[in-house]
């Protein structure tokens, strides 16, 4: 049963990245249209007091799941030979994590329903709380297939998760219009990504902590980060909720998930390869500084436009898309949409931290951010309400992606100014796309009129605009001489693509001739 953990490694090449980020992709893509498409059924059946009351239940479950998080799986990934034993201890102590997060979340059910002033929230938690257990019997094995870029899993379970929660989700909603759509698809979705994690990769676990000291030894830093973290991002959710109310606790919700989701969509199918990847090159500081940055200039490359680009167009999508009930979550893609973008810049020193084994320097940044985080968050909120709030969040990150850049350069001596020039093409491409889409929404306003040909409208200034970003974008590549970054890579995947399709239509026509001679 060792096999997989002691398997060598295949060397790591573009080739294996590129396969690896194209299976998160396509999982990516699916998932994306799929939970895209649930949300806007969900969001035409209920209310923003709906997914406000589920928020509340989802962000203190949140913070206590962070809290306890083992980060079992980034250990064994970075483990260089892992053993059966460990498989089995890390299954064993994720179940045991599990059960007593869902006795403490039953525990506290009661509680929370008392400082929100809301019953409902019992049963909520009570029923999530079995989902936690649920979820705490994952297969620990599929680590090893991230390890080694395998990543075709990533596609069964995610596709199959995001599947039955449109299926669950949609169908509570359109037939009885209940936050209990919300839960029951959450539910759901973890029982049918634990089964299918076995299907997957066939493991019998067994009661067993030996060899668990080795995985904490590089997970307790982690842990105690990703519960630093998710206090970060959570305890805004906490707080509106108690003090502005569930209503708009719901739009902003809602508001910063469609804010993040065009950029977290469209990175996720290569930031998904980097931490394995990073692992692979932690030996050659040359390689690793000279991978870092090129996957820094991609993803940017492919956040900017998708992040600035759906803010551009939050004032149209959002009445079209949501109705009118959800107008407050406007203000929120627009003000969130470009600062989730340029958090990009800085969201590749996590797994280039795991990689190095640099746990403790991540948990004490993110201890730094949350000790100004916090009291900017909870200023904005008591000078100015929800907005106040945005504004905070947005000069919070802007702070928060200087200060990862800054940790980049202590860790492979990447300077600051550097990790910024590659990306500036990227910048003055985006800041392109900006003007011609305002001026796009403009001519077309005063041609027409604001209120008629509302969908022509809102198409005219995603083509307009996505031509105009990838039009500057070559231009200033091409005007600073071809050199190397995402639009050469980009050049070379699309070549590579073309390539595979030009062979397929090859063999196509070879195979019919064959058939003819035998006729």
């Amino acid at each position: 049963m060792v096999g997989i953990g002691a398997r060598t490694a295949p060397p790591l090449s573009k080739n294996s990245i590129a396969i690896g980020a194209a299976w998160i992709g396509v999982s990516r893509l699916v998932v994306a249209i799929l939970g895209f498409l649930n949300t806007l059924i969900l969001a035409r059946m209920l209310t923003p007091e709906d997914f406000g009351l589920v928020a509340v239940a989802t962000a203190i479950i949140a913070v206590l799941t962070s809290m306890t998080e083992l980060s079992l799986a980034s250990a064994l990934i970075h483990h260089k030979d892992p053993s059966e034993d460990q498989f089995h201890a890390a299954w064993t102590l994720s179940l045991a994590r599990a059960c007593l997060l869902a006795l403490l979340l039953s525990l506290l059910a009661y509680p929370v329903s008392v400082s929100y002033g809301d019953e409902r929230l019992i049963p909520i938690l009570l029923v999530l709380s079995c989902s936690i257990v649920i979820s705490g019997l994952r297969n620990p094995m599929l680590a090893m297939m991230q390890r080694q870029l395998v990543f075709w899993q990533e596609f069964v379970t995610s596709s199959s998760r995001a599947l039955a929660t449109i299926l669950v989700s949609s169908g509570i909603a359109i037939c009885f219009r209940s936050y209990w759509a919300l839960i029951a698809g959450a539910v759901v979705a973890n029982f049918i990504d634990v089964v299918a994690s076995y299907l997957i990769q066939p493991f019998r676990p067994k009661f067993r902590i030996k060899g668990s000291r080795t995985l904490f030894s590089f997970s307790v830093w982690l842990s105690l980060g990703q519960a630093v973290s998710t206090l970060n991002w959570r305890f805004d959710q906490i707080i509106i909720g108690y003090f502005l109310g569930k209503s708009a606790l719901g739009g902003y919700v809602l508001g910063s998930d469609l804010a993040a989701t065009p950029t977290r969509e469209a990175t996720n199918p290569l930031a998904g390869t980097l931490f394995p990847a990073f692992v692979r090159l932690r030996d050659d500081k040359a390689a690793l500084q000279r991978a870092y940055l090129s996957a820094q200039a991609m993803l940017c490359a492919i956040a900017f436009p998708a992040g600035f680009g759906f803010a551009l167009i939050a004032d149209q999508f959002v009445p079209l898309a949501l109705g009118e009930a959800w107008a407050g979550a406007t203000i929120v893609i627009q003000l969130l949409g470009g600062a989730i973008a340029l958090h990009t810049l800085s969201a590749t020193v996590q797994p280039l931290g795991l990689a190095l084994g640099q746990t403790r320097r991540l948990f004490h940044r993110d201890v730094a951010i949350l000790i100004v985080r916090l009291p900017v968050i909870v200023a904005g909120l008591w000078v100015g309400g929800l907005l106040g709030l945005l504004v905070a969040r947005v000069a919070v990150t802007l702070g928060g992606v200087v200060y990862n850049m800054v940790l980049v350069r202590e860790l492979i001596d990447t300077s600051v100014s550097r990790q910024f020039l590659v990306n500036l093409r990227t910048a003055l491409s985006t800041c392109t796309m900006i003007i011609v889409g305002l001026l796009t929404n403009w001519a077309f306003t005063t041609s027409v009129g604001h209120e008629s040909h509302v969908y022509a409208r809102l198409v005219a200034v995603v083509l307009v605009s996505a031509l105009a970003y990838v039009g500057s974008l070559f231009g200033f590549w091409r005007a600073a001489g071809s050199p190397a970054g995402p639009e050469r890579e980009i050049l070379r995947i699309l070549g590579a693509i073309a390539n595979r399709f030009g062979k397929m239509g090859k063999s196509s026509m070879t195979i019919k001739q064959s058939g003819e001679q035998y006729e």
